[in-house]
């Protein structure tokens, strides 16, 4: 009976032995999921930090570009108004010359009849000294 009995007691040993080498293989890969577990945890946090940057330098991107667009409708709008000013000024240049070619027109026909006028003046001088001779004369 006692054989029988320590043969039992063996095979409940081996038994316990292999659900307990069970026990610490579960153990070990129990610990092994927890620190993979805790390095994702890690992980995850580090990508919702670069996740929450990326969303600041998105935001600010926007700003960026909308800065951008209006500095670009703003120089646009510089740029045309400077063309029609500049279109502006090339009229008025033209204008005024051709007011000037007119001015120089009319000085050059003042000057004119102011020669006609000095040779009627002078023929005019001229009967009259004739004529104050005359009567000087007579």
């Amino acid at each position: 009976i006692n054989q029988e009995l320590l043969q039992e007691l063996e095979e409940e040993n081996k038994a316990l032995r292999s659900e307990l080498r069970s026990t610490v293989t579960n153990t070990q890969q129990l610990l092994a999921l927890e620190s993979e577990i805790r390095r994702l945890r890690s992980e995850s946090s580090m990508y919702q930090t670069d996740v929450f940057r990326l969303k600041d330098v998105e935001v600010k991107l926007k700003q960026v570009e909308q800065f951008y667009h209006e500095e670009k409708k703003n120089f646009r709008c510089t740029i045309e108004d400077t063309l029609l000013t500049l279109e502006d000024f090339r009229k008025d240049k033209e204008d005024l010359e051709r007011e000037l070619m007119e001015l120089e027109e009319k000085l050059k026909d003042a000057e004119q009849k102011k020669g006609s006028l000095r040779e009627e003046l002078m023929e005019s001088n001229t009967l009259l000294k004739n004529n104050v001779e005359k009567l000087k004369l007579e």
